[in-house]
């Protein structure tokens, strides 16, 4: 699966980019997720192993983009996307 931090749009004219905000991983029944914070930061949350805290991983734009499409043995499922203000 290959992805892109962003994604542009034209709407009426105008583009409009939406930026890579959210990865769910999935595997094994069991779900985990990457968050990516308006300022960049990536987080990594899995219920198991990190309970109601997140693991701070780095920044997005100097992580690998193949390294997010999986996650500690799981595939990355869906992204979330969100626009840009």
């Amino acid at each position: 699966m290959l992805f892109s931090r962003s994604l542009l749009f034209d709407v009426d004219g105008s583009n409009v980019v939406s930026r890579l905000r959210g990865i769910i991983y999935g595997g094994e029944a069991h779900f985990t997720a990457r968050y990516i914070s308006t300022h960049g930061t990536v987080w990594f949350h899995d219920g198991i192993s990190t309970g109601s805290n997140c693991m701070e991983e780095g920044h997005i734009d100097s992580t690998d983009l193949l390294s997010l499409t999986r996650a500690r043995g799981k595939s990355a499922l869906t992204l979330i996307y969100a626009l840009e203000e």
